[in-house]
């Protein structure tokens, strides 16, 4: 009679889906002349790290090895030969495993680890490790594989999109799913949402860390000052440690990371919920990246990442995720540039590669190549009659299709534009212009239909953007307003002199407001206003303006308290310091103004 433990092995094994590239480097590692002993699992949690470790002790069992397996949580080591070793959560213990237990090991013996993060530097850099370890990254199942998973635990077919859609493959998320018996929706999300997050983390300690929760879904990457400005709380360091040690967080080189399904079932029950509350948080996001985006312009793709919901430009947004910008940039050379040519001539035509091949010609710099492990992308943006005119933009394989390519070049081109000084008119080349109208529109991009043109038989359009009369300040506190718009409204093309004061004024009023919403930034606001400190002429209108907006004391009649003015000569510092900062900042957007301030 078969013992109970033999039953669940069996049931487990049948349960076992793909990973069949996982399993054959397991295999290699079990063959007589294997060079490598050690394969080193590292993914999220719930990811099916410790499923595929079982699915390696019963390979080891079939190929005649005793199997040994080790929690490096309790740091137990063993001596055994022929065998297989097999340990999970790696990342408790990294110098035992390091130091005590895999030196201790007889060369016979292979060893299979599992742990949330890969190995150590001390691992990857030393070559003694590195000639006898290879890494495996988990990562979510593919659309296959998680249809068999769902096929298999009784999911009904007509269910599996939405499953799909929703888990994004993650493994635990799909087996949730299953014993649940539902997709969460706007009106099913609260049970779903609390059946996960039982499974998941238990039950949660205050209301407080629910909110620390719920804000964490609705941002890319979340740091403890990021979380501290969505909290409105200025010391969130127990709340941030309580985050970092879920299972459903993940960690990146940036922050923590909410794994994809728990932050889309977040987001979408809050949304249905509390809708002011998912606007607040949004907002408090908002105005964090646009005072950090000078010394952080890594950045921009958090803030891309707030408009993934957007119905204009959330399909052209599928792949803002925490890895987005992991791709890297660089020139190219002439031995290079026939490989960049062919592809620009398949996917564009002969002409348009005689063209590009000219401007790499007449400006070498222009040609930017996205590289992955080799090229995967590139650039083509020359500056003609003082305009940057990005000619040619692709992904070497998915031309100008929505991929992570596009969505990184995306990036690279906005950061360029952010952060040019003195950078005017922008405009960019597309094929099939149609397909791309609304989310150049969302961005102030504006369509120049006499520019329209074929070549090769294919149709392209143009789209630009002046930086001077829309600068970046502005057009960042524009993308802002629309972010939770429900529809798009196209600003200004200028902002007259006394708009832009009005602008001012505003900024300075909300300075010490979290919500604040100006089309000013603060840091711009900032910016300025030392510029007056530094200058004696404006230093007593700094004066002024520092203990009304920037440092505020509790009322006017204070603040003139504290300088020792009269409120007569108050106000009119005050007066000549507002009409100061907004002459710096107006000359800041690109504009010349002369403004008539009295010698007092």
């Amino acid at each position: 009679m078969a013992r109970l433990s033999e039953r669940i092995s069996a049931a487990r094994r049948r349960a076992f889906v793909g990973r069949e590239s996982e399993l054959d480097r397991f295999r290699a590692l079990l063959a007589p002349d294997a060079s490598e002993l050690i394969l080193f699992v590292h993914g999220p949690g719930g990811t099916g790290k410790s499923t595929l470790l079982r699915q390696f002790g019963w390979l080891a069992e079939e190929a005649g090895r005793q199997t040994v397996w080790l929690d490096a949580r309790e740091q137990r080591t063993t001596s055994v030969s022929h065998a297989a070793v097999l340990v999970d959560n790696a990342e408790a213990a990294d110098a035992w495993l390091r130091d005590e237990l895999l030196p201790g090991l007889g060369d016979d013996v292979v060893v299979a680890i599992a742990g949330r993060e890969p190995p150590s530097l001390a691992f990857r850099t030393d070559p003694g490790w590195r000639s006898v370890l290879s890494t495996i990254r988990l990562t979510n199942l593919d659309r296959e594989t998680a249809r068999e998973l769902l096929r298999l635990r009784g999911v009904p077919p007509e269910q599996h999109e939405p499953a799909l859609a929703f888990t994004h493959g993650h493994p635990l998320a799909l087996a949730l799913l299953a014993d649940v018996g539902a997709v969460p929706t706007p009106t099913s999300a609260p049970e779903v949402l609390n059946t996960l997050l039982r499974s998941l983390i238990g039950s949660v300690p205050t209301p407080a860390h629910l909110t620390a929760l719920e804000a964490c879904s609705q941002v890319l990457v979340v740091t403890e000052p990021l979380l501290a400005a969505l909290l409105d709380t200025p010391d969130v360091r127990e709340i941030f440690d309580w985050l970092r040690d879920l299972s459903i967080m993940d960690y990146s080189p940036r922050g923590l990371v909410l794994h994809d399904f728990v932050r889309e079932t977040l987001a979408t029950e809050l949304r249905w919920r509390h809708p002011d509350a998912y606007s607040l948080l949004h907002q408090r996001a908002r105005a964090h990246y646009q005072q950090q985006f000078p010394v952080q312009q890594e950045l921009l793709l958090d803030f891309a990442f707030l408009h993934r919901d957007s119905p204009v430009l959330g399909p052209y947004l599928r792949h803002v995720n925490a890895t987005a910008d992991d791709f890297t940039v660089s020139r190219t050379t002439p031995e290079e540039w026939e490989t960049l040519r062919q592809a620009i001539a398949s996917h564009e035509g002969p002409r348009a590669a005689a063209e590009a091949s000219s401007w790499f010609a007449a400006q070498p710099d222009c040609v930017t190549v996205i590289r992955d492990s080799g090229p995967a992308g590139l650039v083509v943006a020359p500056i003609v009659d003082g305009a940057l005119e990005v000619r040619h933009w692709l992904a070497l394989d998915t031309y100008q299709d929505v991929s992570p390519v596009q969505m990184f070049i995306t990036l690279h081109l906005v950061r360029r534009y952010l952060t040019t000084p003195g950078l005017g008119q922008v405009n960019v080349t597309c094929q099939n212009p149609d397909f791309w109208t609304e989310a150049f529109r969302y961005t102030d991009f504006h369509r120049l239909p006499d520019r329209d043109f074929e070549r090769d038989g294919k149709r392209f359009g143009v789209f630009g953007h002046d930086w001077r009369a829309v600068p970046p300040m502005v057009w960042m506190a524009l993308l802002a307003d629309r972010e939770t718009a429900t529809e798009v409204t196209p600003p200004p093309r200028t902002l007259s002199f006394a708009e832009f004061a009005g602008e001012v004024r505003r900024a300075l009023r909300d300075y010490s407001r979290p919500d604040r919403n100006s089309l000013i930034s603060k840091d711009a606001v900032a910016r300025a206003a030392r510029v007056m400190e530094a200058s004696p002429r404006d230093r007593r209108a700094f004066r002024a303006l520092h203990h009304t907006y920037l440092q505020p004391a509790e009322t006017q009649v204070a603040a003139a308290d504290l300088l020792g003015l009269p409120m007569t000569t108050y106000r009119r510092h005050l007066a000549a310091g507002t009409a100061r900062i907004t002459e710096i900042l107006w000359q800041e957007s690109g504009h010349e103004v002369v403004v008539e301030r009295s010698a007092d």
